[in-house]
């Protein structure tokens, strides 16, 4: 599929008020969430639509996700939102954005997308988001006991 749009939510503006960082972020946020391509695989199976490997691309993020729509309109998808490098920069130098993962430094933020075709809500997967900073907060614990002589001490 080509460009296109989802009408009345931006993805972005939602995910940074979710994160609470809407007030402390100043970006160009427009009404509709705008994408110059969306890829990803389909499969129908007993009354719902599977998608795999969806990626929306967006100047400000890309979106890879997987989920599920029901003939009912009834959807879920869960998802990473990465941000772009402008974006990750202005969200990092808040208390809360330096806390966030990264990847390839670019901010990832794990979202859940549900709803209907009349109301979309949009959520942090905390889960993903806490196992995560935990994994990065090991790492940099490692390293810092390794550059220190004290890498044994995990071992134990």
């Amino acid at each position: 599929m080509g460009e296109g749009e989802i009408k009345n939510v931006n993805l972005l503006r939602e995910a940074l008020a979710t994160l609470q960082l809407l007030d402390q972020v100043q970006l160009p946020l427009e009404q509709n969430t705008r994408f110059s391509s969306a890829k990803g695989g389909l499969q129908i199976e007993a009354g719902r639509i599977g998608l795999s490997r969806l990626s929306l691309d967006n100047p400000l993020f890309d979106l890879l996700g997987e989920g599920e729509v029901g003939l009912d309109g009834v959807y879920r998808l869960l998802g990473e939102m990465r941000l772009a490098e402008s974006v990750t920069q202005k969200i990092r130098s808040t208390p809360v954005g330096s806390l966030l993962p990264m990847e390839e430094e670019k901010l990832e933020v794990p979202i859940e997308i549900a709803g209907t075709p009349q109301g979309a809500r949009l959520a942090l997967r905390e889960e993903a988001l806490k196992e995560t900073a935990a994994k990065q907060l090991r790492e940099r614990l490692t390293e810092r006991l390794e550059k220190e002589g004290l890498g044994g001490l995990l071992q134990r």
